[in-house]
């Protein structure tokens, strides 16, 4: 993947939607499930703004909200398939009143101790820092959306 391109990706997932998610001055979450061409429409606004080409397509871009259990919904925002250590899944998680907002990112990394392949997931604080919680090997087959939404509950809860 081209770095401006590259570096216009990582902008829109680690900052621009969660900054947006958290702001809460507009649903994004609802403008993401009416309008699914949204994803794709402001990151080919973002790669304008950085004077860079978006070369995916409309179809590696999707977001789709779920009732998860009880009080909580969550959001899986898609994003293209990584050829590199970068995010291709971004996890909104709030109550209804959307009070309790959290972001989670699932990246492609070698986080392996050999060095192979693996998938790392990490917290999006509301001021933007970003919180590791590590990696499982990119064989298991693992509900990291699920996952997610428990590292959620924990943080909410003070646990974490």
């Amino acid at each position: 993947m081209e770095k401006n391109l590259a570096v216009a990706l990582a902008y829109f997932e680690h900052i621009f939607i969660p900054s947006a998610f958290y702001d809460g001055e507009h649903d994004i979450v609802r403008s993401i499930n009416e309008n699914p061409d949204l994803l794709f429409d402001v990151f080919s606004m973002v790669c304008k703004d950085a004077d860079t080409e978006n070369t995916f397509s409309k179809e590696e871009f999707s977001g789709e909200t779920f009732r998860m259990d009880g009080e909580w919904f969550g959001t899986r925002i898609k994003f293209p398939k990584p050829d590199g250590p970068h995010c291709y899944e971004l996890y909104l998680f709030h109550d209804k009143d959307m009070e309790r907002k959290g972001v989670f990112a699932l990246e492609a990394a070698t986080s392996q101790e050999d060095g192979s392949a693996g998938k790392l997931i990490s917290y999006l604080d509301p001021e933007g820092t970003p919180r590791n919680f590590g990696g499982w090997p990119a064989d298991e087959e693992n509900d990291f959306f699920a996952g997610a939404l428990l590292l959620h509950k924990k943080i909410t809860a003070g646990e974490l």
